[in-house]
């Protein structure tokens, strides 16, 4: 009994660290240019601390992500513990039960407590978000500065490798962007993970080919008529570019029945279906 309390103490501290940093990372890199310089003129030490930590935003993000990390996997071995501990497995004899409540306990708890509610809490009120949890952002900061400074310098140096092939473009206004999309032949996009995959969207509206990931939410955001590709695939992805560059007829297609896909994410569209669901809610 007295096992399992420490653990249930334990278990509230991981997720408090892992709300922390979740919604951390959402209110410091929301923050904007005038953001940062309106604190930049504050005296208070907590608003301090959020421009100091800035100052080096590529370490921060890099600490937050190793911490989160490994976090997580601490809350997933301590509640696989007091899961044990709460429940006889072996008295149901239905095949893979206990594993079926583990993910979905597990899940439930770091979508929770690690995803949802940090995140929309500080998207909500990024300033006040990030000057709440400095203190455990300043601390997981000194705490992984040496891991993430390495990562960091071979991240850097991979980049500048690149540089000689691929132009990191900084600083684009939103006409910048445009203008890009227009020039381009093809959008590539092979994305692990996105809410939703927004640049998708633009380069559909802007009549771009798009090569995206096959899985996740990219096949609704892309459609029917964008090609899809395993990301770690390099042959299936250098394939489908050379396809779309070397097949004006595909391209062209892929241009059109793209841009008449995105059209149902127009805000007009958008409205009318919200709109249309609330009527059907209300008439039933």
């Amino acid at each position: 009994m007295q096992q399992d309390t420490g653990l249930l103490f334990l278990m509230c501290v991981l997720l408090f660290l892992s709300f922390s940093i979740a919604g951390s990372e959402v209110a410091f890199f929301s923050l904007s240019y005038k953001d940062i310089q309106v604190l930049k003129t504050k005296q208070y030490k907590p608003l301090k601390r959020i421009v100091t930590l800035l100052e080096q935003p590529k370490k921060l993000l890099t600490s937050m992500l190793i911490a989160n990390s490994f976090i997580n996997i601490c809350v997933i071995l301590v509640a696989n513990i007091l899961i044990d501990h709460a429940f006889i497995f072996d008295q149901i004899p239905i095949p893979g039960f206990e594993f079926i409540v583990k993910v979905i306990a597990v899940t439930l708890m770091l979508l929770f407590f690690g995803e949802i509610m940090p995140k929309v809490m500080a998207t909500q009120n990024n300033i006040r978000f990030a000057q709440d949890f400095g203190l455990v952002i300043q601390l997981v900061y000194f705490l992984f500065a040496r891991p993430s400074a390495w990562m960091v310098k071979y991240t850097n140096i991979i980049e500048n490798k690149l540089e000689k092939r691929v132009h990191f473009l900084k600083g684009l206004t939103s006409t910048d962007l445009a203008i890009i999309y227009q020039l381009a032949t093809v959008f590539v996009y092979p994305s692990l993970f996105e809410g939703f995959g927004i640049p998708i969207i633009e380069a559909l509206y802007s009549k771009i080919p798009v090569i995206t990931t096959e899985n996740g939410v990219f096949p609704e955001a892309a459609g029917p008529n964008s090609l899809f590709i395993e990301p770690f695939d390099v042959k299936d992805l250098s394939d489908k570019i050379a396809l779309v560059l070397q097949d004006s007829s595909l391209a062209s297609k892929m241009k059109e029945e793209g841009w008449q896909f995105v059209q149902q994410f127009n805000d007009e569209e958008i409205a009318k279906n919200i709109m249309d669901c609330y009527l059907q809610v209300l008439s039933t």
